[in-house]
């Protein structure tokens, strides 16, 4: 073993010296030169080999890492699709009603979002109309309760109170759900036990009891989870983006 560790050093040596006294080697012996060349071979040979290899091996990890990244731009083009897609088809449906209003945030409490204050030009007739707002994105925020002097309250989502009818569309299948608003653990219930939900399938509003429209986004699911093999609850994730925000849009449609 020593032997091959003495003869790979004086290898080394030798290829260095090959290297670093280049044109004092040309003077000399031809032979001496070919002696050189001919032990420091194999030690060049070995290293070229480990160079193309780490070449070969950093290329492809360039490589990989570039499909991650093109991987992930197509799952978030994909998910933009579908909001784009869902942003039409809501849209189309919000301009056959007249009862469509621009909103705008009075004052934020970002330590209570259970509820938010919106000034609204146009007077609502709360008595007759329920009036839902929504963020930029088409997502649901909330309901407006009441009216305190110049602006208009409204229960987020993320209220413990908060309550809807909606559906759950996974893999072309339809689920009807109950919705429940919370801040830190928004989510459906009653779903039957044999629902099979994907994660980051879209929850939207079912527009039973004339409360919201039909078809409104609230958010995606996150997991699913069962209780007491009785039925399946998923758990939501809802878009907080809106409080970025100073804009939103308010639908008033008619109680039934």
């Amino acid at each position: 073993m020593k032997y091959i560790i003495i003869y790979f050093v004086c290898s080394v040596l030798l290829t260095l010296f090959s290297y670093v006294y280049k044109p004092f080697i040309t003077l000399s012996n031809r032979k001496i030169i070919s002696s050189i060349v001919f032990v420091s071979y194999p030690v060049i040979g070995l290293l070229d080999g480990i160079n193309d290899l780490s070449g070969r091996y950093l290329f492809l990890l360039n490589v990989e890492k570039k499909n991650a990244a093109l991987e992930k731009k197509l799952i978030r083009l994909e998910l933009q699709n579908k909001l784009l897609q869902h942003q039409t088809c809501v849209s189309s449906k919000f301009q056959q009603k007249k009862g469509i209003f621009k909103a705008q945030f009075k004052f934020k409490n970002n330590f209570n979002i259970d509820y938010i204050f919106l000034h609204i030009k146009k007077n609502l007739d709360l008595k007759k109309d329920s009036c839902s707002v929504f963020s930029n994105n088409m997502n649901l925020v909330g309901i407006i309760i009441k009216k305190k002097k110049d602006f208009y309250i409204a229960k987020t989502v993320f209220n413990h109170s908060f309550a809807a009818d909606s559906y759950i569309v996974s893999d072309n299948s339809t689920y009807r759900a109950l919705f429940i608003g919370d801040l830190y653990n928004p989510h459906a219930e009653f779903l039957s036990p044999n629902a099979k939900i994907k994660a980051g399938s879209f929850i939207y509003t079912s527009g039973a009891f004339g409360v919201f429209p039909k078809g409104s986004l609230i958010g995606r699911v996150v997991r699913t989870g069962n209780v007491n093999n009785y039925y399946k609850v998923a758990y939501i994730h809802v878009d907080k983006k809106f409080f970025n925000d100073w804009n939103m849009f308010v639908v008033c449609i008619k109680k039934r």
